[in-house]
């Protein structure tokens, strides 16, 4: 369905676009992974969420576990909405 962030001053939910589920084994591993490369990119904490939330939903669409392709990264990244609340 997604993933949260919690920071000091507020939570901020990243809903994952629906697809069709070929092999969700690896997308935690994938969404960790896109997460990290994000804020290594400089990427805030909400970008960085909508970047992994995109990376563990590519991950998914692939038969063979932590297969990742950029290119839909990309697309589904602009698909993952942001839903935000205050502590």
């Amino acid at each position: 369905r997604g993933a949260g962030l919690i920071s000091s001053d507020e939570v901020v939910f990243a809903r994952a676009p629906r697809v069709e589920v070929v092999n969700p084994v690896g997308s935690g591993d994938a969404l960790l992974a896109g997460y990290l490369d994000a804020r290594s990119l400089g990427e805030d904490d909400r970008e960085s969420l909508r970047w992994a939330v995109a990376a563990g939903t590519a991950a998914a669409l692939h038969e063979s576990p932590g297969v990742v392709e950029p290119e839909d990264v990309r697309r589904l990244s602009a698909e993952v909405r942001i839903q935000e609340g205050t502590i």
